[in-house]
């Protein structure tokens, strides 16, 4: 999908973003719509004949060690053999545009369900405004 067709499917899209948002994700709804549309952010679904289950999003950036393809969002359901057929598919596509690595920031949660992944770092906060 180019970034030009991105606006017709926004609507279905829309959703997903914005309950990531939700949850505390730094990435916005504004700022993904204005991303994808210029086409520096990719959306990825995971749907069948009847609607999107889960939407998954990745940015490219250019490191000094290459170009990494970022996971920025992945959110929704789907089953677990959709999900890694997903995977293959933005792995693939990541080779394809050049990157060394695939990178995640999420949930331990990733570390269980592909393996592939390996922890390289920590991200820890202090929240400096408490509710």
């Amino acid at each position: 999908m180019t970034g030009e067709q991105i606006p017709s499917c926004w609507e279905d899209f829309a959703p997903f973003f914005a309950d990531f948002e939700r949850w505390g994700a730094d990435l916005s709804v504004q700022d993904a719509y204005t991303k994808a549309c210029a086409s520096k952010l990719q959306v990825w679904g995971l749907q069948d004949d009847t609607k999107i289950h889960g939407l998954v999003s990745t940015e490219v950036v250019a490191t000094a060690h290459g170009l990494v393809c970022v996971i920025t969002m992945a959110y929704g359901t789907g089953p677990e053999e959709s999900k890694h057929e997903l995977m293959e598919a933005i792995l693939l596509w990541a080779r394809e545009m050049g990157c060394k690595k695939i990178r995640i920031q999420g949930r331990p949660g990733w570390l269980r369900w592909d393996r592939r992944f390996k922890p390289t770092g920590i991200i820890a906060e202090i929240d400096l405004c408490p509710v």
